[in-house]
């Protein structure tokens, strides 16, 4: 009941969007995690060139969903690579999020954050 709540609000937010950006989004998968403080928002892109033209507006994207929604963090990756394409390999983990049984940590770096796919048999303990 709570994600149909949720999905209604991510809908409602993606209309107020240009429609360039609602057409990225359509072709674009959208996947929910909820974590204790708030929910997670998973955007992932078929190819490369959507990831790259999504980053563009993020900023719009977020402050459509703002307006529509409580706590909330949103992250856009590839399909077949959940770091995002430039992201560095070094960092620290900032947070994690579940989505179909895969952990994904999420990597802060100074110049660019990514978040990193952690298969279950390779989770040795949860963050703190």
């Amino acid at each position: 009941m709570q994600e149909e709540l949720i999905q209604t609000a991510i809908n409602r937010a993606y209309s107020s969007l240009r429609p360039t950006t609602y057409k990225l989004l359509e072709k674009s998968e959208t996947r929910l995690a909820k974590l204790p403080r708030f929910w997670y928002i998973g955007i992932f892109t078929p190819q490369t060139e959507i990831y790259e033209q999504l980053v563009d507006q993020l900023q719009p994207l977020t402050e459509s969903l703002t307006k529509v929604m409580g706590s909330f963090r949103v992250g856009i990756c590839t399909l077949d690579d959940p770091i995002p394409p430039g992201g560095s390999r070094t960092g620290v983990i900032a947070d994690r999020f579940l989505i179909d049984m895969t952990w994904y940590y999420q990597i802060t770096n100074p110049e660019h954050p990514y978040w990193s796919e952690v298969a279950p048999e390779h989770l040795i303990q949860a963050l703190p």
